[in-house]
């Protein structure tokens, strides 16, 4: 059947797809726009099949805090370039998935409906823009914290927006999540995980097979070094202090203090607060890391 130019435009501005795919679309579902999308849609996931060996190194990480500090969220969306990443439709696409997982969660992501757009799926509207745009995409990660009585949430993205933190703390007594000591603290802890790279919050969270790891390498490095074992051993263990300095972020120097530890630093907001402070979890996204 004949295809009107009027339709075919139509049917571009609803779904993004090139002028011929919908006049295709359009003569093959016979004039109908919902059969028409269906097929697109199809043609959409078969585009994004083709594409999925290619490497996803760039892309966007974003967050969103709700005000009051009780919600956070982090997501981490892959493309193929900077130029795509930087498009509306790439970066509208970011937002409507860290709203998604802002409202229900990280846990199913793909199969959720899109926010704002309940008729299509994340992975639907996903496969749309891998069509429409020309590159492979992945939703690589998604993490959702919601905090305790108590306790805030803060969210940190680098400029540039390929370094993105995530980050609860706790005070121990009753202290207002807009307490400005309080909210200056978390953000400082954000900064520092973006910019330390901290494995662990504090030592106590060290798994014991990473502690045998670390131990045996250090063993390894003085096997021909002729010392005595206990003297040996000692020098195991200032190794070992050396790694938990640079792997736990409580004892690691505080990035705007070097001569201070970051414990200091929490000892010394919580006096002002009343209260102890402690760093209950983070996230720390960086841009491709994840393959």
């Amino acid at each position: 059947m004949a295809v009107s130019a009027q339709d075919v435009k139509k049917l571009r501005e609803m779904t993004g797809a090139g002028m011929m795919d919908c006049k295709e679309a359009l003569g093959e579902a016979r004039g109908d726009f919902d059969s028409a999308v269906d097929l697109l849609r199809k043609k959409g996931l078969s585009r994004a099949a083709k594409k999925a060996g290619r490497e996803t190194k760039e892309g966007l990480v974003a967050a969103l805090v709700r005000p009051d500090g009780a919600v956070g969220s982090m997501v981490e969306v892959n493309c193929e370039t900077d130029f795509v990443a930087r498009t509306d439709e790439f970066q509208g696409f970011v937002g409507a998935v860290i709203a998604r997982v802002d409202q229900t969660g990280a846990d199913g992501l793909l199969e959720q409906p899109l926010a704002g757009d309940p008729q299509r799926t994340v992975q639907i509207a996903l496969s749309e823009l891998i069509g429409k745009l020309g590159e492979n995409m992945q939703v690589a990660r998604a993490v959702r914290f919601e905090a305790p009585q108590g306790a805030l949430v803060h969210a940190y993205i680098h400029p540039g927006a390929r370094v993105g933190v995530l980050i609860e703390a706790a005070a121990d007594k009753a202290v207002a999540r807009d307490a400005a000591p309080f909210r200056q603290l978390v953000h400082d802890m954000a900064m520092q995980v973006a910019a330390a790279q901290p494995r662990f919050i504090s030592r106590e969270y060290v798994d014991a097979a990473t502690l045998g790891k670390e131990r045996e390498i250090a063993r390894a490095q003085m096997q021909d070094s002729g010392k005595p074992a206990q003297v040996i051993e000692k020098i195991v263990e200032g190794k070992l202090n050396k790694f938990y300095e640079e792997a736990c972020l409580v004892d690691q120097p505080f990035i705007k203090a070097p001569d201070s530890k970051v414990r200091d630093m929490m000892q010394q907001v919580g006096k002002e607060l009343g209260a102890t402070v402690t760093v209950t979890r983070f996230a720390r996204f960086v841009l491709g890391e994840s393959f």
